[in-house]
């Protein structure tokens, strides 16, 4: 009995941890859009994320060396979840020039729509049949969102790119943390394989800025401290005791706390219809997610 009380308690400790990481996430869209939207102190996305990662992996390198941890242990992980990774961050960014910061964050949502189905057609694990009902809805809840096909525009079609590789980094971080993998040392890993791949990225195609804002310093010192460190840890280290599952059942609140900061802090304009096609995406992806959870607990 003390040990499942004490397994609940990690349990309920992981699943903190994870809101608390969806909520530093979600913070950061409209942060991003400010910056990387063309005007005075603009800067481009692939520049932004070269530093951001670079600065984050260097402070991760150091937390690994403080701590007496080997920071290229197990690299072929980390190696693998910073590409994923890259597939995230860099169509997401340049994205967010095109598209406003909740739109970019509800179709970053869709994500866990893929999860199941990436399940089945990779590791061939069948999902509930709920989840492929639930796929017409969050369609219906994106033509509402982005106002259907006259609407939706490069930043979106981008940004579902974003929402595949997000699901590849769910389920392969889950892997690869249940295997032993150090938290501190593939978070290392994973922002320094980011970087270089920024890095080559902005250099062919990135544009310096002609003049730096101070802000500009800010957020990139914000990203790389807390949706990236802070947040990428806080995930990690919930994933060794919560089910991915849910995890990615969790994930969905991040789009909510996302359209709260950028309705607000953002100043985005509150748009109802919008809002609606939000509200249809997540209660998509709650069903999607539910039926998993419950199809999986049927499983012997």
């Amino acid at each position: 009995m003390e040990q499942i009380g004490s397994a609940k308690k990690r349990e309920f400790t992981g699943t903190l941890g994870i809101l608390l990481a969806c909520a530093i996430w979600g913070s950061s869209f409209f942060m991003v859009k400010g910056v990387v939207a063309p005007g005075p102190g603009f800067l481009h996305p692939w520049i932004l994320t070269s530093c951001a990662t670079g600065l984050s992996a260097l402070v991760m390198f150091i937390i690994s060396k403080v701590s007496g941890k080997n920071p290229f242990s197990n690299i072929g992980s980390g190696v693998t979840l910073g590409i994923i990774l890259a597939f995230i961050l860099l169509p997401q960014g340049f994205g967010m020039q095109f598209t406003t910061a909740s739109n970019s964050a509800f179709i970053t949502g869709l994500f866990i729509l893929f999860v199941p189905l990436i399940n089945y057609f990779i590791f061939k694990r069948k999902p509930a049949k709920e989840v492929f009902l639930s796929v017409p809805v969050a369609m219906i809840g994106l033509w509402f969102l982005t106002g259907g096909i006259g609407g939706i525009n490069t930043g979106d079609m981008l940004t579902m790119i974003t929402a595949v590789a997000c699901a590849f980094h769910v389920l392969y971080a889950d892997r690869f943390i249940k295997e032993g993998s150090d938290p501190v040392a593939i978070s290392f890993q994973q922002y320094a394989t980011v970087a270089v791949c920024a890095i080559i990225m902005a250099c062919l195609f990135g544009r310096l800025p002609e003049h730096f804002a101070p802000k500009t310093g800010l957020v990139i010192l914000y990203l790389a401290l807390l949706p990236n460190c802070a947040a990428f840890f806080l995930q990690f280290a919930a994933q060794k005791t919560v089910a991915p599952f849910k995890v990615s059942l969790l994930f969905l609140s991040e789009s909510v706390f996302a359209a709260a900061f950028a309705w607000t802090l953002g100043g985005e304009p509150f748009v109802l219809m919008r809002a609606a096609g939000g509200a249809l995406m997540i209660s998509a992806m709650v069903m999607a997610e539910v039926a998993s959870i419950r199809h999986s607990a049927k499983k012997p």
